[in-house]
Parts: structure tokens; C-alpha cells; sequence
């Protein structure tokens, strides 16, 4: 059986469970997706399943998630992913080209749409490759660590240091390290750019539905950035057209973002919950 196979499995049986054992359930599940980041996605999810199936049995006997599993879920799942292998070289490299191929589109959106030359910053781009490579583990790991750990003042203190941190190097990059490096793109090749992106986003997107909603940022990004060039090009001084107009698309763009993410998360859960 497939992960993903897994996984719908899985949300059927917890969709059997009462709702007090659900809870618990639910999660046991947060913390070996969280703490299991490194490793194989596949056998978690495995176990997870055969987890969901054993219970489903025993809650028919009456017996409760805390019972069954015990008063301390964290420390058995800990126990059981010490077991798992850790994910192969392969797929850290894929993970990491995937995250710095996201990183460096947003990035060039982002200097596309803000400016009306686009400068690109290969320094500044790495940067954001590898804060980021360097972010999401550390993200996983503190959300694992504080799961059962509600309330505790040491996860504000830690969050906030974190992307402290993280805001502070992002600053640092764009502010200073441009002038090490850079080179201008100026019009066509600019849009003849985010075009061939935006034509990549389109052929990927045919294959994975839950990718659709950030064509419509994408668009929004797309158009702002050609409405800079054209602001430029005629002279335009007018605030409506310099500050207001790009900051609604940018507006429109992300509302529209959130809903359509919202009716194909919903599209998802009927499909789901009808098979």
C-alpha cells in the first residue's frame, strides 16, 4: 500500500474512534508526522495505520486511547521511531532542490512585483535556500517538542527567537548582500522569465490539484510587476497607481487564494469521506 493510501485508510478508521479517544489519537498522529520528519514516510504512516486498526478493535472492547496506549504517548512514540530507518540521501536531496526551486520562485516574484527593473541577487537567493533548509526541520522539531507541552512559556520564547533570528538574517541578506553580486534583467527577458516560471507552474500543477490556489497568487504577483514596468515606462506619479491599485491585487489575490484553497480542501475531505 501506497503512503498516501495509508494515510486515507488511516482518517476512516479515526473517523470510528469517539471523540475523546479521537482527540488522543489525533494527536499521537501530529507528533510522528512532527517528530518522524527524518524519517521513512512511508513505515510511519504504516504504523500509524496498523496503530488506528489495533485500537479500533480495542475501543470495541471498551477499552479508552488512554488505556490502550498509556499515559505517556510521547515517550512510546518516541520508542517506536527510534525503530524506523531514516530517509534515504535521495530523498533529502529532492526535498531540498523542491524547497530551494519554492524559495527562489517566491523570491523572484517578490523583486518581479517590488521593483520595476528586476535585479537578481544570486547571494541573496542562496541565503534564502539555506535559511530555509535550515528553518523547517528546526519547525518540525520545536512543534514535536512542545505538542504535549501546552501553555509552556518556553514555546513563545522559542518561536519568537526563532523567526527572530530568522527575520534578522533575511534583513541582513537584502539589505547588505547585494552589493556583493548582482545582475540586472531588464525588460523583455524579465518577463520572459517569470513567464517560462509561470509556464513550469502551469504543466505541475496538471498533476497535483493542491497546487492550483498559488497559481492565482502567481497571477497576482504577475500582474503587479507589469504594472510597475508600465508605471515606469509612462511616467506615472498617481499614488492610485503607484501604491493603491498593486497593493489590492496583491489584496484580491490572496483572498481569493484563501478560498479557493478552502473549496478544494473541502472538495478533498467529501471525496475522502465517500469512498
Amino acid at each position: 500500500m501506497k503512503t498516501a493510501s495509508f494515510y486515507e485508510e488511516t482518517t476512516q478508521l479515526v473517523a470510528q474512534i469517539q471523540a475523546e479517544n479521537s482527540l488522543y489519537f489525533n494527536e499521537l498522529w501530529d507528533y510522528f508526522n512532527l517528530a518522524g520528519f527524518y524519517y521513512n514516510e512511508r513505515i510511519l504512516h504504516e504504523t500509524i495505520y496498523n496503530m488506528a486498526c489495533d485500537f479500533v478493535e480495542a475501543e470495541k472492547d471498551g477499552a479508552t486511547a488512554e488505556e490502550y496506549f498509556g499515559k505517556a504517548p510521547k515517550e512510546m512514540a518516541d520508542q517506536i521511531i527510534a525503530e524506523v530507518p531514516r530517509e534515504s540521501i535521495q530523498f533529502f536531496i529532492k526535498t531540498s532542490l523542491l524547497v530551494a526551486g519554492i524559495v527562489t520562485i517566491i523570491r523572484l516574484l517578490q523583486d518581479f512585483a517590488s521593483q520595476p527593473v528586476m535585479v537578481l541577487r544570486p547571494l541573496v537567493f542562496l541565503t534564502d535556500i539555506l535559511l530555509n533548509l535550515l528553518m523547517i526541520p528546526l519547525i518540525f522539531k520545536m512543534m514535536a517538542r512542545y505538542l504535549y507541552e501546552k501553555g509552556n512559556h518556553k514555546q513563545f520564547v522559542s518561536t519568537s527567537l526563532l523567526f527572530g533570528a530568522y527575520a534578522g538574517l533575511e534583513m541582513f541578506a537584502v539589505r547588505f548582500l547585494p552589493r556583493w553580486g548582482f545582475m540586472i534583467l531588464p525588460l523583455p527577458w524579465d518577463s520572459l522569465l517569470v513567464g517560462a516560471l509561470f509556464i513550469g507552474l502551469l504543466a505541475f500543477q496538471g498533476r497535483n490539484r493542491l497546487m492550483r490556489p498559488f497559481l492565482i497568487v502567481f497571477i497576482g504577483f504577475l500582474c503587479v510587476g507589469w504594472l510597475q514596468r508600465w508605471n515606469d515606462a509612462s511616467g506615472m506619479q498617481d499614488g492610485f497607481w503607484k501604491i493603491i491599485l498593486p497593493i489590492g491585487i496583491i489584496l484580491v489575490a490572496n483572498i481569493l487564494f484563501h478560498f479557493y484553497s478552502y473549496r478544494l480542501f473541502k472538495t478533498e475531505k467529501k471525496k475522502e469521506n465517500t469512498k
